[in-house]
């Protein structure tokens, strides 16, 4: 994206309706469509005056629509914003195993009486087995099937 690009998405976010955009830097120069009011015209003129053209403020802009494209790429519909939830709530639920884990281990060392008895209690813990690659993808295709929350 260039700072004309940002000046072009700023014009047509303040409702200035833009027909195209030319040169670059403070020098460009705005074309309105036809229909343009005069009000439209002045709110584009005093955008482009006001307009800052620093890298600072395109880095920032980028970093701010970044964000915005990510968050809303998460609440999509679409295929990618599928596979990003299923994967997000899978790993959600490990986590959720895994805290479970650890805490009927607590309970479990606390309950113990001697080291022959918590080598007993924790021997009744369910197992925590590796997750290899075809699992996740498997379970990633069930979650995705299942509506990817």
């Amino acid at each position: 994206m260039t700072g004309r690009d940002r000046l072009v998405y700023t014009l047509a976010s303040a409702g200035v309706p833009v027909d195209r955009v030319t040169g670059e830097g403070p020098a460009v120069v705005v074309s309105y469509q036809a229909w343009a009011t005069q009000a439209q015209q002045t709110a584009g003129a005093a955008i482009v005056a006001a307009f800052d053209w620093s890298d600072a403020a395109q880095q920032a802009w980028e970093a701010s629509r970044a964000k915005d494209n990510a968050a809303g790429l998460f609440v999509s519909g679409d295929l990618a914003a599928l596979v990003v939830r299923a994967v997000v709530g899978l790993t959600i639920a490990e986590l959720n195993d895994i805290r479970q884990w650890v805490a009927a281990f607590k309970v479990q060392t606390a309950a113990a009486t001697s080291l022959a008895n918590l080598q007993a209690r924790v021997a009744t813990l369910p197992a925590m087995p590796d997750r290899s690659v075809p699992q996740a993808r498997d379970a990633i295709a069930a979650r995705i099937a299942a509506g990817g929350d």
